[in-house]
C-alpha cells in the first residue's frame, strides 16, 4: 500500500512539474527583433534567433516540411519555437491573430509554386483557430497551411 501511494504522489508531482515548466514556456519572452519592421525578413536569421530561445532538433522541421506535422506533438518546445519565428517575421500578432497578406508574403514558393492569391486563401482558412495556447495555436495555423499545400501539390 505504502509503495503505491508513493509512485502516487511521484507521478502528481512529475505532472504538476511538467505543467509548471509548460506554462513558463509559453510566457517566456521571445527574442526581441533588433531591427525596425522590414518587408523582406531574412527566415533563416529569425529561426536562427528563435532557435536560441525554444531549442529545436533539425528533424522536428524537416518532418513539419514533409508530412505537415511534428513527429512528437505532445513537445511544447518546438511549438514555441512556431510561434517565436510567425510572430517575430509578423505572420501572427502578440495576441495569436494571423495576417494572411503577411503569410503570403513570408512563405509564398517556400515550399512549392504556390500562387500568392492562393497562399492568402489557405492562410485565411488556417488563421481560423479555436486553441487558446498561442504555441498550440501557431503549430496548428502552420501545421494547416503546411497540410493544404502537400495536399495542393498532389493534385
Amino acid at each position: 500500500m505504502r509503495v503505491v501511494f508513493l509512485v502516487a504522489c511521484v507521478l502528481f508531482t512529475f505532472y504538476q512539474v511538467k505543467c509548471l515548466r509548460k506554462a513558463e514556456e509559453e510566457q517566456r519572452p521571445l527574442p526581441v527583433a533588433d531591427t525596425e519592421e522590414r518587408s523582406e525578413y531574412d527566415l533563416s536569421e529569425i529561426m536562427n534567433e528563435c532557435n536560441e530561445t525554444f531549442r529545436i532538433e533539425m528533424i522536428y522541421i524537416e518532418s513539419l516540411n514533409t508530412s505537415g506535422s511534428f513527429p512528437d506533438e505532445t513537445d511544447k518546445t518546438p511549438k514555441c519555437y512556431v510561434r517565436c519565428v510567425l510572430e517575430r517575421s509578423l505572420v501572427a500578432s502578440e495576441d495569436g491573430q494571423f495576417d494572411a497578406d503577411r503569410t503570403a508574403d513570408v512563405f509564398a514558393g517556400m515550399r512549392s509554386d504556390t500562387p500568392l492569391d492562393t497562399v492568402k486563401q489557405m492562410a485565411a482558412i488556417c488563421s481560423e483557430r479555436s486553441e487558446t495556447c498561442k504555441c498550440e495555436r501557431a503549430y496548428q495555423f502552420l501545421r494547416c497551411l503546411i497540410q493544404m499545400e502537400i495536399e495542393n501539390e498532389k493534385e
